[in-house]
This record gives C-alpha cells, sequence and structure tokens, in this order.
C-alpha cells in the first residue's frame, strides 16, 4: 500500500499498486510524485519503487479539472489518518480560525454569505445544493489558508468536479438521518396517543434519542463535503473516513462545535446580525480542524 504525495500538498492513500498504476496512466501522477509505502515515513519518487519504475506516463491532471473519485481503501486510509493525527486542540483551531477570518474579513465574509443565500434561494436547497454550496466554501477557506490564490468563482467549484459525489453524498446523509429518525418519531407518536405518564416518559425517551441521533450525524459527518472536494473521494469513502477521524475524537470536535455555537449566539446581542458576521469563524474553526486530523503532520 502507498501513500501519494499530490501537488497540492496533500497525501492520497493508502492505495494498492494497481491503483498508483491507474493513476500514472491517467496521468494524475508521475514518475517524479512523492511517495511513500504506507508502512514507512520514508518519502521517494514513484521511479524509485520497482514496482513502477519502468512506467511512462503522460502529464498529470491537475486537480482543478478532476471529475472522478480517486480508489482507496477507505479503512486502511482512516486508519492512518487516526494513528498520525494529535489530540485535537480545540482553542487553537477556534484561535487560528479567527485569525484566518480577520487576515481576510470582507471577501471571506462575503463569499460565505453569498454561497449560504443561493443555498436557501434554491427549492429543497438543503437536500440538493448543501454539499455543492459548502464543498465551495471549504475549498476556498482551505485554499487560502494553504495560501493559495482563490476567488469568487472557486466557491462553485461542484459544478464543475466531483459535482455527482457531493450531491449523491448529501443525499445519503439526509437519508441516513431519515431512517434513524423514523423509529423515534413512532416512540412519539405512541407516547402521544399513550395520553398517560408513561406514555409521555416513552415521548421523551424518543425524543432525547432524536436528539442524540441528529447530535451525532451532525459531528461525525462534518468532513463528508471537504473530503470529497480536497481529496477527491467518492462519497462512500468520504462518509467512511470522515465518521473515522472524527469519531476518534469524538467529543474534543463535540467540544469545538459547542464552543463555536456559544460564540455564534453571541451575534444575537447585535439583533441577530452578528450570526451571519461570526458564521465564517464557525466554518474557519472546522477547517483548521480538519486541517488537524485529515492532512497531520509527520
Amino acid at each position: 500500500m502507498f501513500i501519494i504525495l499530490g501537488s497540492d500538498g496533500v497525501e492520497y492513500g493508502p492505495v494498492d499498486a494497481a491503483t498508483v498504476k491507474a493513476w500514472l496512466n491517467e496521468g494524475r501522477a508521475v514518475l517524479q510524485t512523492k511517495a511513500r509505502r504506507a508502512d514507512s515515513p520514508e518519502w521517494q519518487t514513484l521511479a524509485a519503487f520497482p514496482e513502477f519504475a519502468e512506467s511512462e506516463t503522460p502529464p498529470p491532471l491537475p486537480d482543478s479539472v478532476r471529475k472522478t473519485p480517486v480508489t482507496i481503501d477507505a479503512e486502511a486510509y482512516a486508519a492512518d489518518l487516526v494513528a498520525r493525527a494529535k489530540p485535537l486542540d480545540v482553542i487553537g483551531c477556534i484561535s487560528r480560525g479567527w485569525a484566518f477570518y480577520k487576515s481576510d474579513f470582507g471577501p471571506i465574509l462575503g463569499v460565505t454569505l453569498l454561497t449560504l443565500v443561493l443555498m436557501s434561494a434554491i427549492p429543497f436547497g438543503a437536500v440538493i445544493a448543501t454539499g455543492l454550496g459548502m464543498a465551495g466554501i471549504y475549498y476556498y477557506y482551505l485554499g487560502k489558508m494553504r495560501g493559495q490564490q482563490r476567488q469568487l468563482s472557486d466557491v462553485f467549484v461542484g459544478l464543475s468536479r466531483m459535482t455527482t459525489p457531493l450531491i449523491v453524498g448529501n443525499l445519503a446523509i439526509f437519508g441516513i438521518v431519515f431512517a434513524c429518525m423514523l423509529p423515534i418519531y413512532a416512540f412519539v407518536v405512541v407516547g402521544a396517543i399513550m395520553q398517560s405518564p408513561a406514555g409521555l416518559i416513552v415521548a421523551a425517551a424518543g425524543g432525547l434519542a432524536g436528539m442524540a441521533v441528529i447530535l451525532y450525524i451532525s459531528v461525525v459527518f462534518t468532513f463528508v463535503f471537504p473530503l470529497i472536494i480536497d481529496k477527491n473521494l467518492d462519497w462512500k469513502d468520504a462518509v467512511k473516513v470522515s465518521r473515522r477521524v472524527i469519531g476518534a475524537q469524538f467529543w474534543r470536535f463535540l467540544l469545538l462545535m459547542i464552543l463555536v455555537g456559544l460564540i455564534s449566539c453571541l451575534g444575537l446581542l447585535l439583533f441577530f446580525i452578528g450570526v451571519y458576521l461570526l458564521v465564517p469563524l464557525a466554518i474557519a474553526s472546522y477547517a483548521q480542524a480538519y486541517e488537524d486530523l485529515c492532512n497531520p503532520k509527520d
């Protein structure tokens, strides 16, 4: 199994030799691309490995035009990230997110609010456009955090590549939520029909269970869309990797979400306007957590 270092500085894998050869044939990698075996920290060019020494490859395909997902072993990929990631620095994510937001306040705020407005304007936007919109925002944020050039049009990147995985992934998450909530609603309805203290207990238990399910899904699937647009993962792989990576540090990430939520609530003191001003801080904090957990430094 191999880990490949892309031209964007992002690690891809672990993948087997056959997948690497496919990437070479498709131009997604060249013999000069840096790589390492999954069980070794030593980086070499692909040409240095006997498996690929004789390969002939066309020019690399830029990330900006990739439209199809890469093929990976999602479980091995997630296990590698979990093993290399340090304990999430919750306060550090927020402080770095705030520093990033302040560094280019106007464009970041404008791009974020415009994207959210467009998402809300689309009929059934939450079901159809959330993946495309959030992928665009994360693409914009992560690029700027890495010192890359980004502009307003970049938030529409999901319309030109990885479109299908983003839309299907969005529908899959809603489907998971719906499937989990159906039995919970049944408990609530049964409790209401009973019209007794026992019925109230059943209804309350169902409501609490529903809240727990929504909370869990909201936490562990946070990285699905950035994984699709940033690492070119298929939606199934992105769901698995996000769940495993965040699940390994669930309570720390939940604390991050709680603190960001409390900070956002301060916006209510500014006649609700502050809530919108603080939305980019929340996303920037999650983007910093993504960098720590999905691009851990060796």
